[in-house]
């Protein structure tokens, strides 16, 4: 494996990872504080990204089956270095244009800035396919760690440094910072990335005549819908947990707290080690583990894990206990989404853009009901029902993956490709 080969790819999701979250502590308060927008408003900042990322992922990973990894790469970056100009110049543009068209322009540039943030957003599909076409089969559940890894990186340094740059310099330095890693990444990359696709496949001729994948056709390829599947359920509950975490903090351990800061700060300990943890984990831990025990036998022990974590959850009472409890909880998921990539990987390089589309396209559709489900059960049932919630979830999940044999070598492969286009 040529590490040289990959070393762009995973500085460029790095670059767009300590990125988004330097930002991630800064962009609600400042819907808020300087734009006038409503929490709800705030929120749907999100629901604009994640949205928009649904719609693309499949579309961009299918472009880059036709024309290439590293056009694809290169466009989704451009798009992210837009996006985060205009949260730069929301804020002059704002003041100019308020006035004369009448209505808040400034959170209108925010909305479109995270629309197009989300519709290029591909970047990280189309990078996990770039993986799949240059690292051997046995490499890849390491190698999709490492891309994992970088948002682990982003939460450890991301949301600190983006609280003191603001704190020091004020709310507009973190976008400008951001704004600035993302460009260096667009150039670095524009300079040293190779593209990975097969010369034939990625020809003229080949563009014309890519293979297009029916929903008939995805559906008939049972692992990949049943691997998907487990996915959906993994990330439904990974973003619910994530939605609610600081407020289930409050509401549990805070709640007789003078100090209102204090929650925030103890979550801030909290994200840190999940950072760690799961930066380490995936990192460090997935190849050795992988070679001894397989793909299989790792995802069905991060899903039981996991939904025995969210079992204990709601007993513990204890802030350190419940710190502690953090640590296998990301430890087993930081195992279980790059064995389910690598798993994807797994299939012809004419479409494996496509699938890992669709893939992330899924992820994205959780990402967005996560925030939804677990709001509702927070206040209809109680704070501890979002973790037994999730356990249910997650044992479905296990209940998926004892279908597959631990012993077989799955494969997404098919022999029977439709026709070409």
């Amino acid at each position: 494996m040529s590490q040289k080969r990959i070393l762009p790819v995973i500085a460029l999701l790095l670059a767009n990872s300590l990125a988004a979250t330097l930002v991630l502590p800064i962009l609600p308060l400042v819907a808020v504080s300087q734009f006038g927008a409503s929490v709800f408003q705030a929120l749907l900042l999100e629901t604009c990204y994640y949205g928009a990322k649904l719609i693309a992922a499949p579309i961009l990973g299918r472009s880059s089956d036709r024309h290439g990894r590293r056009p694809i790469l290169l466009l989704s970056q451009t798009g992210t270095v837009i996006a985060f100009t205009l949260f730069v110049v929301a804020h002059p543009a704002s003041r100019q244009l308020s006035p004369v068209l009448g209505l808040n322009s400034g959170l209108v540039i925010l909305y479109l800035a995270r629309l197009l943030d989300g519709v290029t957003a591909g970047s990280s599909t189309v990078a996990k396919a770039y993986v799949a076409d240059v690292v051997p089969e046995q490499a890849r559940p390491q190698v999709l760690g490492w891309l994992s890894a970088t948002l682990g990186i982003g939460f450890i340094f991301g949301p600190v440094t983006g609280g003191l740059l603001s704190a020091r310099f004020g709310p507009l330095v973190p976008f400008v910072v951001a704004g600035t890693l993302t460009f260096a990444a667009l150039v670095g990359s524009t300079l040293t990335l190779r593209e990975s696709v097969p010369p034939k496949t990625a020809s003229h001729e080949e563009t014309i005549t890519a293979t297009r994948l029916s929903l008939a056709h995805i559906f008939r390829q049972t692992i990949f819908v049943r691997i998907t599947t487990m996915g959906f359920l993994a990330t439904l509950c990974f973003s619910a947990i994530s939605a609610i975490f600081v407020l289930y903090i409050d509401a549990v351990f805070f709640a007789n707290a003078a100090d209102l800061s204090a929650a925030g700060r103890f979550a801030g300990l909290a994200f840190t080690i999940i950072g760690v943890t799961l930066a380490v984990t995936q990192i460090f831990l997935i190849k050795p583990l992988v070679k001894k025990y397989g793909e299989i036998k790792i995802v069905q022990f991060s899903q039981v894990s996991m939904a025995t974590t969210f079992v204990i959850i709601p007993f513990v009472t204890n802030r350190t206990l419940f710190l502690l409890l953090a640590i296998p909880f990301v430890f087993v998921y930081g195992l279980l989404e790059p064995n389910l990539q690598a798993i994807v990987s797994r299939t012809d390089d004419k479409i494996r853009g496509q699938l890992f589309g669709l893939y992330q396209s899924t992820l994205s559709g959780a990402d967005l009901l996560g925030p939804i489900w677990v709001a509702l059960a927070f206040e209809s049932i109680s704070p501890q029902s979002v973790w037994w919630l999730s356990g249910v979830l997650m044992f479905l999940s296990f209940a998926i993956s004892l279908t597959f044999r631990s012993r077989s070598r799955l494969s997404l492969v098919s022999s029977n490709l439709p026709d070409k286009e």
